[in-house]
């Protein structure tokens, strides 16, 4: 849960890393194993979704779109971030709740 939570820390060198070594577990047979982790990491990355700092909301929605299973518990937050005074949070939020495969138009 902490490389997750690294994603969206405040930090941006520490973001950066933690990404990079997502992004290579993701791609690897450890896919399951992050996504399984990333159950404890969902209550603090929306909290994230809420940062005043546009990068770290872009994280988060980043992060909680790989969490994957683990986020279906509150997808409404990422429906939430579509509509982020950023661009780029709102892409990703939108790119997060298509990577859940859910119906969550409820959350809309």
């Amino acid at each position: 849960p902490r490389l997750i939570e690294a994603v969206a820390d405040d930090s941006h060198h520490v973001r950066k890393a933690a990404k990079a070594a997502v992004e290579v577990l993701c791609s690897s047979r450890d896919a399951e194993d992050i996504r399984a982790y990333g159950t404890p990491a969902v209550l603090r990355l929306q909290q994230k979704l809420r940062s005043g700092d546009w990068r770290v909301r872009c994280a988060a929605a980043w992060a909680l779109g790989t969490a994957g299973g683990a986020t279906a518990l509150c997808p409404w937050r990422l429906a939430q971030a579509m509509s982020d005074k950023s661009a780029d949070v709102q892409v990703l939020a939108t790119w997060a709740l298509g990577s859940l495969q859910l119906a969550v138009a409820p959350a809309l």
